[in-house]
């Protein structure tokens, strides 16, 4: 091919020690011609000269580098498109290294089943991680399994492993820059909207490489509470407020005890839970005593959450309250194929 057709774009705040091997396993790219393929590495709040080490001339690809102004990932990853003339995007994350047929993955995927966003896989890279990464790990790994079995792919839970057709970015006017968090999410609600279909192609893989500290892990989880009713309540996405709040009684019974003992007591009591929770978490993983540790990590995560949303519900109260008033709703933020088979039925 003279021209190129799929452009892969990756944000950066220039932190991410695996940048270049992203770069590199591009390069290592089977099944797809070269010059079928851009890459365009966008500096978020970082200049071109600090990405002068990307070399783009040591590519066999065409390598370009966009400087912004630090604007957050959604309107890093929308730069990136809006640079680029190719029908076919890719977004990938910086710390998330392209097994050798994850481009051709994507394109396979767009030719049998397009137009549709894609969505690939990660996995984590082998070894020891993080306590708290290892456990994150888990609950994407449970993710994929439902998508395997059970759910059906509506909308885009992670946003560093995506391709979708260029028409449709132009369709929906690109990310909310509004939202430094979940925003793939908001993204893929608009796109279901519009009509996009979703379809999971886990042979598109990448290994995830990303890893916070326990202050980033802590303050991330509660985050997404936040912006999730953000999401929901104020702009309606997946169903609204009672869907998220609804999946509470999705939750282990021992998670829905430590959420009411914990919620309430807004000194040192709630983030004492946590740390505690965690830190059991944490000696558990370190003995792989994996049994103990996931269930410690995830009360954590659970209670960080649901601590996220309590806030932006503006108070105890407020919650407890709409969490009683949808105990027998239906709808969930998500579509599982036993309920799509029921409603056909």
């Amino acid at each position: 091919m003279s021209a190129a057709t799929v452009s892969v774009v990756i944000p950066t705040v220039g932190r991410s020690p695996q940048l270049c091997d992203v770069l590199a396993a591009l390069d290592a790219q089977t099944g797809v011609d070269r010059g079928a393929m851009e890459v365009i590495v966008v500096g978020d709040g970082i200049g071109t000269k600090a990405l002068e080490y990307l070399r783009p001339s040591e590519h066999d690809y065409g390598l370009r580098v966009v400087a912004i102004l630090h604007a957050g990932t959604p309107a890093a990853r929308d730069a990136g498109w809006r640079a680029s003339q190719c029908p076919l995007l890719i977004f990938l994350d910086d710390d998330v290294v392209p097994t050798p047929r994850l481009v051709s993955e994507h394109l396979d995927a767009q030719r049998a089943h397009g137009p549709c966003v894609v969505l690939g896989r990660v996995q984590p890279p082998s070894g020891r991680r993080k306590p708290w990464s290892a456990y994150d790990d888990r609950v994407m790994e449970k993710k994929y399994r439902r998508l395997d079995h059970v759910e059906i792919p509506a909308g885009i839970h992670y946003g560093g492993n995506v391709s979708l057709p260029r028409e449709l970015m132009e369709e929906v006017g690109g990310h909310d820059h509004v939202l430094q968090q979940d925003g793939d999410v908001e993204l893929g609600d608009r796109l279901l909207a519009r009509g996009a279909r979703f379809l999971y192609w886990p042979s598109a893989l990448g290994v995830h490489h990303g890893s916070l500290d326990y202050a980033a892990w802590r303050q991330r989880h509660f985050l997404h509470g936040r912006w999730e009713v953000a999401l929901r309540r104020d702009r309606g996405v997946s169903g609204g407020l009672p869907g998220l709040l609804a999946c509470y009684y999705d939750r282990h019974p021992l998670n829905r005890l430590a959420i009411r003992l914990g919620l309430g007591r807004r000194t040192a009591c709630e983030g004492g839970f946590v740390d505690w929770a965690a830190a059991i978490g944490g000696v558990a993983y370190h003995l792989r005593l994996h049994r103990v540790s996931y269930p410690a990590f995830s009360c954590a995560a659970n209670l960080l959450y649901w601590s996220g949303v309590r806030d932006a519900m503006r108070g105890d109260a407020a919650f407890w309250t709409a969490v009683h008033a949808v105990r027998r709703h239906q709808g969930r933020p998500y579509r599982t194929r036993e309920r799509r088979q029921e409603k056909t039925a």
